[in-house]
């Protein structure tokens, strides 16, 4: 036998190497244990919360824990057996979209991910109502828990109880143009953007020193998806959004205290 006839396949997540079995031990392979997420343009691991948009960076990711190489293959996800009598509800649902493993449940409050045809007889618990902000109190309008702290209120639990909704409709939300005006200070530059019945958890806003991409959801089936070449530099750690019921405030504070002769760079910005 060769040495070569004698490598066995490696089925960890993020190895998938051909090993020795004789030289197999505790720190032979690098791996990641969690699952891939696909969400919105971001692809990433849940065990590293290491993300990008780029899918070749993406399977470039280095695993995170070392271990054992591991010869045993994942089962195949079962394909659903579908009753044609709730054929309306699986199209109701979008199920008969296929749904990409890591995919997030687009209810509101819902943490889960898609893992296989499994996940699709899971109860899902999430929050029916808006989200409201009021004078400093969040909450949500289905079940009126208060709170002052913004991370507690993305940590409430559902209040509802139903199937979890992998894929919206396609027109359930469209792509919109947001209304918003700035200004500035010596030291920082100021966005508002005017929508209400922000998801915040839903939401994704991310910076650079010269650029910001928003992705802003509501519950009203709004979606406003853009990115800012900036005028100026900023400085992102001293940076920070609040969501309000009518709108969402950025506040950039100016890495240089220059005058921005305006908010973007390229013209066309929306």
């Amino acid at each position: 036998m060769t040495e070569a006839s004698k490598l066995i396949q490696c089925y960890n997540k993020g190895c998938s190497q051909l090993y020795d079995p004789e030289k197999n031990h505790a720190e032979a392979c690098t791996f990641h244990p969690g699952d891939p997420f696909f969400h919105d343009a971001y692809k990433g691991w849940a065990c590293c919360n290491k993300k990008c948009t780029d899918f070749t960076e993406f399977l470039n990711i280095k695993g995170c824990t070392k271990s054992f190489h591991n010869n045993v293959k994942p089962p195949e996800p079962e394909k659903p057996i579908v009753d044609k009598s709730k054929k309306d509800e699986v199209e109701s649902n979008n199920q008969e979209t296929s749904v990409i493993v890591g995919t997030s449940c687009k209810n509101s409050g819902c943490r889960k991910t898609y893992e296989g045809a499994e996940s699709n007889t899971e109860t899902c618990v999430y929050h029916s109502g808006m989200p409201v902000f009021h004078e400093g109190l969040k909450f949500w309008t289905c079940c009126l828990k208060k709170t002052t702290d913004f991370n507690s209120f993305l940590e409430q639990v559902g209040c509802t109880s139903g199937n979890h909704v992998w894929t919206k409709q396609e027109s359930a939300y469209k792509k919109n143009d947001c209304r918003y005006d700035w200004h500035q200070t010596g030291s920082n530059v100021f966005i508002s953007l005017y929508t209400k019945g922000v998801l915040p958890d839903k939401c994704t806003i991310e910076a650079n020193a010269v650029k910001l991409k928003l992705y802003i959801q509501s519950a009203e089936g709004f979606v406003y998806d853009n990115e800012f070449v900036l005028f100026g530099i900023i400085d992102v750690e001293n940076s920070l959004v609040t969501m309000s019921a009518t709108k969402v405030e950025i506040k950039l504070k100016k890495a240089e205290p220059l005058s921005w002769q305006k908010l973007t760079l390229v013209e066309n910005a929306s």
